[in-house]
């Protein structure tokens, strides 16, 4: 989609790949400011952590979310944090 309707202004779009339980907690509002502020469109491809390290190296995305710490050639890591799970129930 090269442009929102409404407007003439082209956005660049960035292939990205977020694993699922990102997604679903923070990404989208991490990601919400920085791309309107530099006017991006995000293609988000949705994969396991442990694959999107993959995705970079065969050139399919632009960036990811990953588990793994090793260096793609060419490229940087950033650590982003951790999150911890917790296994819950309920008697329900």
């Amino acid at each position: 989609m090269p442009a929102l309707p409404g407007t003439s202004e082209r956005r660049t779009k960035l292939r990205i790949a977020v694993n699922d339980d990102s997604m679903s907690t923070w990404f989208m509002a991490a990601a919400a400011d920085f791309c309107v502020e530099r006017a991006l469109l995000l293609d988000v491809v949705m994969d396991d952590q442990d694959h999107t390290t993959q995705r970079i190296r065969e050139g399919d995305v632009q960036g990811a979310v990953a588990t793994l710490s090793e260096l793609v050639p060419g490229w940087r890591s950033v650590k982003l944090g951790r999150m911890r799970y917790r296994a819950v129930c309920s008697p329900a």
